[in-house]
Parts: C-alpha cells; sequence; structure tokens
C-alpha cells in the first residue's frame, strides 16, 4: 500500500474480499481486516493477512483489497486491487449415522434414551471439533426439519479422524401430544457446520409407537383436603390433602395441582388461583397417597374462602374420568392481613402483607413506610391504598439497588387501609404462587424489619449525600409536607449554602441544585423552609468532599463494518464519575456515509445527525445537569444509503456545552 499524495494519511484500514470475478459483489467473502497506522507522503508498506479458505472453495477466484482510509483523498480510483488464484480442493470427511436404538418403552409427555453410531468413512479427519447430533419425531418418510418436531440434542466435541467413530447417547424429551407411530430421525452435524463429501447419510431413521395415556389410563381422585382455619396473607401455609388412583393402570407423569380460593363451595373460572404444585408422580393402580404442599398466598383481599384443589389440571397423565380432580374444603378459612400500627416495627422473613388502618384523625397527614435489610439484598417496598399491591400494581414503591433501607413517602392520607407488600425481590423471584410439596417452605430468604411512622415536615432523606467542591450538584429531596415555594439550604456552623435551583414534583419530592463553589468540606444539616418561616433540619444530611470534576465520560459501541443498504444496531453510553453535576445541552451524533436514530423505524426521516438530551430535565438556561453517578447507555441504529462506497461507518458524537 502506498501513498501518492501530498500529504501525510490518517490510519487506514484494508478489506481483502474473495471473489469469482474482478468485480467486487454484495454477496463476496470478506476474508481478512488489516489496519495500518498513518503513512508518510510518497511512502510505502507491506501489509500482510492470513486468510482461511471454506472447505468447498475450489476451482478458479480472485482477491480483492479495498482501501479505506475515512479521509479526503486526490482520488479513490486506485484504492482497489485484485489478483486471480486457483484454490485446489480438500480432501473432505463424511459423517455417516447408524444404529438407532431406543431404550424401553416410549410414552408421550416423558423421556427416552436413544443412543447411534456415527462414522466418518471420508477422506480426511474433520475440520471442526464442535457439532450438534439432533433427532426429531415425524409421520412423513423423508425428514421436513420444518415439519418434524425437534425432541432432543447432543453436543459433540472433538475432531473424528478418518474412518474414526463415536456413539451418541442422547435423553429426548417426548411430547405430550404424541401418539402412534412415527420416525425417530437422527441427524449429526445438524447445523451443517462441517463441509462433507456426501450430506445424505447423515440422517438415519427408525420406526417407533409413541404410547399415549389413552393405551393405559388411570383414575385419579382427590379428597381430604384439611387448611387452616386463619391465614396470613404472604405468611407460609401449609394445606393436606389425599391423592388416590382408582384405576386399572399406574398414573406415571408430570402432575400439576392448583389451589384456588372460592366464595362459595363451587369451583367456577372466576375464582382465584393463588397456589399452583407441580411434582413428578408415580402412583400405583389401588394406592393412595397423602400430600402436604407448603406456600404464601398473596394477592388477595381479605375475606372469608373455601380452598380448592384440581388435580391433574393440564391432563398431562390419561384419566378415565376428570370429573372428580377437584376437592373443595368443608369450612371456609379467613385470609387476614398482619396490622402494621404506627410508630411499631415488625419483622418480615423473606416476604409479607400487611395492613396500616388510617382512622378520620390522621387524614391529610404524611405516613413514612420504611424497610430495613442487608445491602446485599435486592429488597423493594410496595404500597396501595384500599388494594392488595404487588410487584406490578401499586400506588408507590421503592427498590432501591444496594440501599440498607427502603423508604415510601405517603403524603395526605386518607382514612381507610393502606396495603403493604414487603419483600426480598431476589428470593421471592421464582414463583410466589409456588407451592412445595412435602412441607417445604415455597421459598428462603432474609429477614427485614418493617415500620411505619408520621412524617413532619422537612427533608428526610436526599437520593445523592456528598458532593465535591469548586462544582453544583443536583440531588433529590426526598421528605414530607413539602411545597412549590419553599427554600431548603446546606447549613455547617452558622454558614448557608443557599438552593441555587428547585423543581417541585409533589409533598415528599423536589429536585435540588445547590452551587458548592468554594463551600468547606464536612457534614452540613439540610434545612427545610416554609414561606410562614416554618423550618425542619435533617441532622448531618449532606457532606461535601474535595471537588474531583471529571468531563463527562462518553463511549460509542460501533459494528466494525458494514455494507451498502444495510443498517445495524449500536450504542452510546455516557456516565459521571466525578462528584459533582455535569451541565450539557445535548450529545450530538453525527455520519458522514448514512444515516442515523434511535429506532430502526426512524431511519426513513434520513437524518444525519441526532440531538440527544438526556432524560433529567432541562433548566431555564437549557442546559441538563447530570448527578455524580449517572450512567445510561442509548441505543441507536445506522443504515448505510445504496450509494455510499465505504465499508466502515464514519460516526462520531460531540458533548455539546
Amino acid at each position: 500500500m502506498s501513498n501518492s499524495g501530498d500529504w501525510e494519511s490518517k490510519s487506514t484500514t484494508c478489506y481483502l474480499y474473495l471473489t469469482e470475478d474482478a468485480n467486487y459483489n454484495s454477496g463476496d467473502k470478506l476474508l481478512a481486516t488489516v489496519s495500518a497506522d498513518k503513512l508518510a507522503k510518497y511512502a510505502k508498506k507491506n501489509m500482510e493477512a492470513i486468510i482461511e479458505l471454506n472447505d468447498n472453495v475450489s476451482g478458479n477466484y480472485h482477491l480483492k483489497a479495498v482501501v479505506n482510509s475515512s479521509q479526503e483523498e486526490l482520488t479513490t480510483d486506485d484504492n482497489t486491487a485484485t489478483a486471480a488464484f486457483t484454490a485446489n480442493p480438500s480432501p473432505l470427511p463424511d459423517l455417516a449415522i447408524s444404529d438407532i436404538v431406543a431404550d424401553g418403552t416410549i410414552r408421550s409427555g416423558e423421556k427416552v434414551t436413544v443412543k447411534a453410531k456415527i462414522q466418518n468413512i471420508g477422506d480426511d479427519a474433520t475440520h471442526k471439533d464442535k457439532w450438534s447430533d439432533v433427532f426429531y419425531l415425524s409421520t412423513d418418510f423423508a425428514l421436513n426439519k420444518d415439519k418434524a418436531t425437534n425432541v432432543g440434542s447432543k453436543v459433540h466435541v472433538g475432531k473424528i479422524g478418518k474412518d474414526g467413530s463415536y456413539e451418541v447417547s442422547a435423553t429426548l424429551n417426548i411430547p405430550t401430544n404424541v401418539h402412534g407411530y412415527y420416525f425417530l430421525y437422527a441427524v449429526t452435524d445438524g447445523s451443517n457446520v462441517n463441509i462433507e463429501k456426501d450430506k445424505e447419510n447423515n440422517v438415519s431413521r427408525i420406526r417407533i409407537y409413541v404410547e399415549n395415556g389413552s393405551d393405559t389410563p388411570a383414575e385419579l381422585a382427590v379428597s381430604d383436603i384439611s387448611a387452616p382455619s386463619n391465614i396470613t396473607a404472604g405468611a407460609p401455609v401449609t394445606i393436606s390433602y389425599t391423592l388416590a388412583n382408582n384405576g386399572q393402570y399406574t398414573a406415571n407423569g408430570n402432575l400439576r395441582e392448583v389451589i384456588y380460593l372460592s366464595e362459595n363451595q363451587q369451583w367456577d373460572e372466576n375464582d382465584q388461583m393463588v397456589g399452583v404444585v407441580t411434582s413428578s408422580l408415580n402412583l400405583h393402580a389401588g394406592n393412595e397417597e397423602f400430600r402436604e404442599v407448603t406456600g404464601r398466598i398473596t394477592n388477595v383481599v381479605e375475606g372469608s374462602y373455601y380452598v380448592i384443589i384440581r388435580t391433574n389440571s393440564t391432563h398431562t397423565i390419561a384419566e378415565t374420568d376428570y370429573d372428580n380432580n377437584t376437592v373443595v374444603a368443608h369450612s371456609p378459612c379467613k385470609i387476614e392481613f398482619a396490622n402494621l400500627a404506627l410508630e411499631s416495627t415488625a419483622t418480615v422473613n423473606t416476604s409479607g402483607y400487611y395492613k396500616l388502618s388510617v382512622g378520620t384523625g390522621w387524614a391529610g397527614r404524611t405516613i413514612g413506610f420504611y424497610l430495613s435489610h442487608n445491602s446485599e439484598v435486592p429488597a423493594g417496598l410496595y404500597v396501595s391504598y384500599n388494594k392488595v399491591p404487588s410487584t406490578a400494581r401499586y400506588d408507590r414503591s421503592s427498590n432501591v439497588i444496594e440501599a440498607t433501607e427502603q423508604e415510601v413517602l405517603i403524603p395526605n392520607v386518607q382514612e381507610g387501609n393502606y396495603y403493604i407488600l414487603a419483600q426480598d425481590n431476589n428470593a421471592t423471584g421464582l414463583n410466589l404462587n409456588e407451592f412445595k410439596l412435602n412441607g417445604a417452605d415455597a421459598s428462603s430468604g432474609s429477614t427485614m424489619n418493617l415500620s411505619a411512622k408520621e412524617v413532619h415536615f422537612g427533608a428526610s432523606t436526599l437520593s445523592i449525600t456528598e458532593g465535591g467542591t469548586d462544582g453544583w450538584l443536583t440531588t433529590e429531596i426526598h421528605g414530607a409536607l413539602l411545597d412549590s415555594i419553599m427554600d431548603f439550604r446546606l447549613v455547617k456552623e452558622g454558614k448557608a449554602i443557599p438552593v441555587e435551583a428547585l423543581t417541585f414534583h409533589d409533598q415528599t419530592y423536589s429536585h435540588a441544585t445547590f452551587n458548592l463553589h468554594d463551600a468547606s468540606t464536612g457534614s452540613y444539616d439540610v434545612v427545610s423552609e416554609l414561606p410562614n418561616g416554618t423550618t425542619a433540619t435533617l441532622p448531618d444530611g449532606f457532606r461535601v468532599i474535595p471537588g474531583q470534576s471529571v468531563n463527562l465520560g462518553v463511549k460509542m459501541d460501533l459494528p466494525a463494518g458494514g455494507r451498502s443498504n444495510f443498517y445495524a444496531p449500536f450504542s452510546i453510553a455516557y456516565a459521571n464519575s466525578g462528584n459533582t453535576d455535569i451541565a450539557i445541552k445535548e450529545l450530538l451524533v453525527v455520519t458522514e456515509n448514512g444515516v442515523l436514530s434511535t429506532t430502526i423505524e426512524g431511519l426513513k426521516e434520513g437524518k444525519r445527525e441526532l440531538h440527544i438530551v438526556p432524560n433529567m430535565g432541562q433548566d431555564n438556561r437549557g442546559y441538563v445537569n447530570i448527578p455524580p453517578g449517572t450512567h445510561e447507555v442509548i441505543n441507536c441504529f445506522i443504515y448505510l444509503s445504496a450509494t455510499s462506497q465505504r465499508y466502515v461507518n464514519h460516526v462520531n458524537v460531540f458533548i455539546v456545552k
């Protein structure tokens, strides 16, 4: 590669393509990419690349080198070069599969072990060392993978030499909806990883019969249900019942049982499902078993309910009669919520539902709910008025990561009941409605403390509790009875730092910006003041530390290359790793040879620039203050136009201040 221009070139990239003729086509294969540093004027540089051709490449081909320097040139006519060569055919392996054997009886909804032998009868060892052997069920004489049912696969690791072989043993999952005669197909190298002499012998089949439960139906019946007369919502509860097989054949398979709560003794589709029990059942004809299941009942309002069990709800085990699969408790149970009183604390084990009753004398005040826990616990606190909350439906919530306390503030409380869900989100992330067999608790987690108290006027917590000198600091201030025209200030030893900018959200939440230029380091009280002179102080609520001003860190994750009529995703990440605000107007993203958007649909607008304003609210000057600790990622898309001859997109991002 040479530079015949009159000035030094920037860094340069050379792309090496495999073509069937001397011209570049969109289907040509990129073999290698070689990068070079700056090249002085009139200088030359020898460039080398190691290429690997696919096993099926043989005959006359061309190598085409394309140079892209991402800069203006006198001419680009000499940016390509070609060389002809002949590719000789390689000796190829040839995998062949045979001797398929299925162990035992094959039943729908169950697993079966299948073995097969794979030999390499080709002229060379396999050139790849990892592929999958795949198994299908089909009623067709010829395998059509789009119509057949994939029932399992087994990964093979290691090259197979010429005349070598191996035995595959795979456990297959037979679907529940198959019954009768099928072909079981075994396909070695199911994803065509290896180039072979012959692919036809990669497939073999055997004829099998898949038994269905209808061939040997059981007859399940459930009875003798027992549940506590009082059940606390969210607390572990154990329910027992008897499951019998009154049929002539063994009940064998995966069993799903559902627990319902009903206002009457008749099950219908309007009853509320509160639990699911899944287990593997092998119950012989004429036998019965006593079952105890333990879990937590959630998302149910207080009241009296009958507990109902429906066994074999998905009919995965065939029966002669499904009508006797339901049992209803003889007497109702009472669902209650643990009471949480103001100025009291309750211990929460993994998760718990609580109720706080508010009388007329408390209406209009602010109440705070607090959940204390270890910082390793990803806890969540969810509150709703006169309805039961969940992690998806609530009035207010808090789930701050790596905190030791969750806080939910309720302004202007109303007379009535507030329901609270406090939980270890990690421990209950599996399924709160999952009941475990044999008395095991459905989940295990941590011990936390829940409390409620009246919150008086003033700030109670700050989202950012320290900031550096020589800068501004924006923080969320949470508290009670906050006002849109009130004032905040930081006070230390009689000296005050007033709030510079204030955005009021509601009576429990405001955004405040403080000017910490030339502030002395140390702890400051956070003072809140209403227009009538009422003040409240949060002692040592904020700390000023030595300033560490940094530029906004911005990083783009771009694709390595692209072609015309090609779109690709990329991302822009920005972060403030200092301890003061960083004020910007926008992030400006520019491309020279394509179009940009934050959505695929937006690419139709043909924009070469993106003006991205961080979603943190602009001040009256049009600036966005990015607080310390902020880290955000913006997903974008780029599209190369059909007229572009560039193979690498040139995209820049600028911070506009």
